[in-house]
């Protein structure tokens, strides 16, 4: 269990962060786009942990977006998460001029791409 790599797309991506603040066994996370309404207070906080490496792929449009169903910034809110990580080995990426959808097509794409090679 410790090769476990754990990823998601909007609320799976709060998921597998969620999940990472659980379990010590995991080796990563990845997620596009976390959708962070659930636990954004706790993980801004700090009072939720991620222990493992972990990437957070963002687009430009989803954040602001996100505005409009609570009060907290969703951009702040990933950056917090890598500030209180445990871990040393955290990204967080900003796709420009991308959609919170266009996550979803780079993961096919990437599938593809990873088969023909």
């Amino acid at each position: 269990m410790n090769e476990l790599i754990l990823g998601g797309h909007s609320f799976g991506g709060n998921t597998a962060l969620y999940t990472a603040t659980r379990l010590s066994t995991l080796k990563a996370v990845w997620c596009f786009d976390p959708w962070m309404f659930a636990f954004h207070e706790e993980f801004s906080k700090g009072t939720l942990q991620v222990n493992v490496p972990t990437i957070i792929i963002t687009s430009e449009t989803f954040s602001p977006s996100v505005l409009r169903y609570g009060k907290y910034d969703n951009w702040q809110c990933c950056k917090d998460i890598l500030h209180h990580s445990k871990s040393d080995k955290n990204e967080n990426i900003l796709i420009k001029e991308t959609g919170h959808l266009h996550q979803c097509d780079y993961i096919v794409l990437n599938t593809i791409d990873m088969f023909i090679l």
